[in-house]
């Protein structure tokens, strides 16, 4: 980088932080679904329901762990404004015909 520094000032830092932008996104994507599978989970699992006079479910109340609950919601200003650069980034690109 100090021996040519034409490598450094040919960089084309949008669209680097374009795709850092996508791959952040999608992680926090699979941390999500990967969270929201692991509930639906003990949802099917009669360890964590009770079934009323009616036969419908009555849910316990460990089936959302606490981590859980402060993964979804800490992550998700995180995934809103990634995803929004992402996607904004994305429909410029098109438009201006990079792809």
């Amino acid at each position: 980088m100090f021996k040519k520094p034409v490598y450094f000032y040919n960089l084309n830092i949008k669209f680097l932080m374009w795709v850092i932008a996508g791959l952040v996104l999608f992680v926090i994507l699979f941390l999500k679904i990967a969270v929201t599978i692991r509930i639906l989970k003990r949802t099917k699992d009669p360890a964590f329901y009770t079934l009323n006079y009616f036969g419908k479910k009555v849910y316990e109340k460990g089936i959302v762990r606490p981590s859980e609950f402060i993964t979804i919601i800490l992550s998700m200003p995180f995934f809103l404004l990634v995803g929004s650069y992402f996607v904004a980034r994305l429909i410029n690109m098109i438009r201006l015909g990079a792809f």
